[in-house]
């Protein structure tokens, strides 16, 4: 798991398609429209998708992980946290999914630990990092607008 200041992405990434995924996000508008699934920015190489949503506590939320795409998220407006785990030692709740390559662990007592992600901030979530988002900042649910883009593993570990 990665946390930094988007104008600092070029501190931690290099090649093209890191560079293709963090030049769109700092073009992606603020207000750019929600869409109801993931759309392509470069074949299956690169995906994203913008969602809005208010925030909640971690009461009954599971753990999500990916196997074959690194996701890149930024919210666009409002801030939430993501809590953090790495998969060694967690349960599984839900087998993996392949074709929304996801599975789901039970929420662990311990929390490895947690990102705040505020306009202009990015964390990165590789597959061996469990997460779970949309979670509070403070005691009060707020509005969260965000972009999710899912880098293809195999397309940076070549």
């Amino acid at each position: 798991m990665i946390a930094a200041k988007l104008a600092d992405w070029r501190q931690h990434f290099s090649g093209p398609v890191w560079t293709q995924a963090f030049e769109f996000l700092e073009q992606l508008p603020k207000d750019s429209a929600d869409n109801d699934g993931l759309v392509s920015i470069d074949g299956d190489t690169l995906l994203y998708r913008v969602m809005s949503y208010p925030t909640r506590g971690p009461e009954g939320t599971t753990v999500e992980a990916h196997e074959k795409y690194i996701d890149i998220q930024m919210s666009l407006e409002g801030a939430e946290a993501i809590d953090w785990f790495s998969r060694d030692g967690l349960t599984l709740n839900k087998a993996y999914d392949a074709e929304n390559d996801y599975l789901l662990f039970d929420r662990p007592d311990h929390v490895t630990g947690t990102v705040f992600n505020r306009p202009g901030y990015f964390s990165v979530f590789y597959p061996d990092d469990g997460h779970t988002a949309q979670q509070l900042v403070g005691d009060t649910p707020t509005p969260v607008r965000k972009v999710v883009i899912k880098v293809l593993l195999d397309a940076v570990s070549a």
